[in-house]
């Protein structure tokens, strides 16, 4: 190796002891680098200034601004959609509350109903009584005021009351009003006028008693009007204005109501029966009538036993049959007797 040569090696080894310590620095820096905190270390200016290009550049400015219009309208959709629920849910609400009044409003009316339903239920069950009641207050004044009278006395009696008051209608209709002879039929030309004339209601009427009847068999005593006119029967049987009077030759024929309370009126008729008496006092007289027949007929019948032809006192007696609460029953009884005595009274 000549001198040349070896200039030229120690030329070499000294630029490999220069860099020998340089690559040792540079790995010991890489690493530290690798055991420092990323989060501590500073971004550079190159990547500054990338991150900045990055933004500034148009496609990205251009994602960004699409992507923040779809917030927009995402958040103007949602905000719709709220308020579309919250005006359901006040119409819900509204309607809610419509339905709640609308439910009290008929709550409040089947109430009031109720209650009224109520009240006409017990003023229909109540009112008969009422009514009957006062039929037997008026009955029993007339009766108490014949007593009263002299034995002798020919005078009659008579209170007058409020139709309402005795009023139950029902009793009658215009085929059992017309009593027919035999061989007449309705619609001829007869001598019989309607037994019945019904007042208006609110009318003061007057009730006349100048007879007392009394039949033991079945407890019977009971003052008589004169007639039998729609408001005294209400009241009282009644005689019958084309018959005769007690102790005449002829029919003497009375008629009645069969009431709801068992003795009153002529309800136990049904249980007279041949052989029992039948006492009418009439104007200082006592009359005494012994039965003899107790029949049950049609209605169209009664013309037979009404206007038999007769030669001695006979005496007749008339209700309804069967009792029945509402309505006019389809049959009548008849009980029939002839005259045993007639004595002055004292």
């Amino acid at each position: 190796m000549n001198d040349q040569d070896m200039e030229t090696k120690k030329s070499d080894e000294r630029v490999n002891h220069m860099r020998a310590p340089s690559m040792r620095s540079h790995t010991s820096g890489d690493a530290d680098l690798h055991t420092t905190d990323p989060l501590q270390q500073k971004p550079s200016r190159n990547a500054i200034r990338e991150i900045s290009l990055e933004l500034d550049s148009p496609g990205d400015t251009e994602s960004v601004s699409g992507e923040s219009e779809l917030r927009n309208r995402e958040d103007v959709s949602l905000d719709q959609e709220t308020d579309v629920r919250l005006s359901q849910m006040g119409n819900h609400k509204g309607k809610k509350r419509d339905a709640e009044k609308k439910s009290r409003v008929l709550s409040s009316f089947l109430l009031v109903l109720a209650f009224a339903c109520l009240a006409l239920g017990i003023y229909l069950l109540v009112k008969p009584a009422i009514v009957h009641k006062n039929q037997d207050k008026i009955a029993d004044n007339l009766l108490e005021q014949l007593n009263q009278l002299a034995p002798s006395s020919t005078e009659e009696v008579s209170i007058e009351v409020n139709v309402d008051d005795i009023n139950l209608p029902g009793s009658y209709s215009d085929e059992y009003d017309y009593i027919l002879p035999p061989g007449v039929t309705i619609g001829e030309t007869v001598d019989v006028k309607p037994t019945v004339n019904t007042p208006k209601p609110g009318t003061i009427i007057t009730i006349r008693s100048d007879s007392i009847m009394r039949i033991s068999k079945i407890n019977l005593e009971i003052a008589v009007a004169p007639d039998i006119n729609a408001s005294s029967l209400w009241v009282l049987p009644g005689h019958y204005p084309s018959s005769v009077q007690p102790g005449e030759v002829g029919i003497n024929a009375y008629f009645g109501h069969r009431m709801y309370g068992k003795g009153r009126h002529f309800n136990r008729l049904d249980e007279v029966t041949p052989g029992d008496t039948i006492k009418i006092q009439r104007k200082g007289m006592l009359y005494t009538y012994v039965v003899d027949s107790s029949d049950i007929i049609e209605p169209s019948e009664l013309g037979r036993f009404i206007y038999e032809r007769t030669d001695e006192p006979r005496i007749v007696l008339v209700t309804c049959h069967p009792k029945q609460m509402t309505g006019v029953p389809k049959y009548r009884i008849v009980v029939r007797g002839h005259l045993e005595s007639a004595q002055p009274i004292g």
